[in-house]
């Protein structure tokens, strides 16, 4: 969690993604699993998505490094 304002979903839309989502009172499966992609909770925070920076990921090019470098760089325009 970066703050109240962000927290991060990190997975590739499997359980974790929906335990994310139950976490904050959403039903598991509202929202859809995308990198980079943005859910709104109401009166909550910004959901904000990543791939799993996984060796697999990494070694497949699902995420690249510019991929996983721009989340952070969202996530601290969000709290900003």
């Amino acid at each position: 969690m970066i703050g109240a304002a962000c927290a991060f979903l990190a997975e590739d839309g499997g359980v974790e993604f929906g335990v994310g989502e139950c976490a904050y009172g959403e039903a598991a499966g509202r929202y859809k699993f995308g990198h980079l992609a943005e859910h709104r909770i109401p009166g909550g925070p910004v959901l904000l998505d990543s791939y799993h920076c996984s060796r697999y990921n990494q070694n497949t090019g699902r995420l690249t490094d510019e991929m996983f470098a721009a989340v952070f760089e969202r996530a601290k325009e969000i709290v900003a």
